[in-house]
């Protein structure tokens, strides 16, 4: 972390997007419990104020969502493959079974390589899936922490109150709490979608109407549609709309 002697600016890097986030967070922290708590803009009773004035990183953002999902995805492929493997294991000990109590077996025919090789294909399967669930738990915590710094980044860019900061982070959430039939991706898409028709909607008749929005129970496809709406959203806050006019 870096500090500007006479601008009052600080710089913070970091290798990785996502490890930014407890640093800036903490940052934010310490200069708001010395200054005061008002993370508002500047006016005439306020002297002090935490601002972030560069582009949002939304790009550095979507990578980490991609890298998520891509685990998802193989997940998911490996799962597949570990359930056909285990049907086929099951199949080749039932046919093995039934000539091994007969009186007079008859040949092998080869079933005994079959067992055994099944069984290596299926061991090898095991392995994968530990070592794609492990990425996957390193893949979460990344999209919690730059989920947590994207957050942060639209407060301070667009001097959100506390209550509108609640709000946006009940819809795009760094809890991810993920289910065998819901992940984060699609839940946060429905939830986004939900905003923009109604608190971001662009005329109050949208706003109005609060209509339902269906949710999506399948793993999507890529993140095309997830980083539209988030991008929508950041450029509807930066017109001047709020979440707050949701409740």
């Amino acid at each position: 972390m870096l500090a500007s002697k006479n601008s009052g600016r600080f710089r913070v890097q970091s290798s990785s997007f996502e490890g930014l986030s407890l640093l800036s967070s903490e940052l934010v922290r310490r200069l708001v419990a010395y200054h005061g708590p008002s993370l508002q803009r500047a006016s005439n009773d306020e002297l002090f104020t935490v601002l972030y004035a560069e582009p949002l990183p939304l790009q550095e953002f979507f990578e980490v969502v991609e890298a998520h999902l891509r685990c998802r995805a193989e997940l998911d492929m490996l799962n597949e493959r570990l359930a056909s493997r285990a049907h086929q294991l099951r199949v080749v000990e039932k046919r093995l079974l039934v000539r091994l109590k007969d009186r007079n077996p008859a040949p092998m025919q080869n079933l005994e390589v079959l067992f055994e090789g099944t069984h290596h294909q299926l061991m090898q399967l095991v392995d994968a899936t530990a070592s794609a669930h492990a990425r996957l738990s390193f893949e979460r915590a990344r999209l919690a922490a730059g989920t947590h710094l994207l957050l942060l980044l639209l407060r301070l860019r667009f001097a959100l109150t506390q209550e509108d900061g609640a709000i946006l982070e009940a819809h795009v959430s760094p809890l991810l709490d993920e289910t065998p039939d819901q992940g984060w991706e699609e839940r946060t898409d429905s939830a986004i979608t939900h905003l923009l028709k109604t608190a971001l909607a662009k005329d109050k008749d949208s706003k109005e109407g609060r209509g339902t929005t269906s949710v999506q129970q399948h793993r999507p496809a890529d993140t095309a549609k997830l980083k539209k709406h988030i991008t929508l959203v950041a450029d509807r806050l930066h017109k001047g709309l709020r979440p707050r006019d949701l409740v």
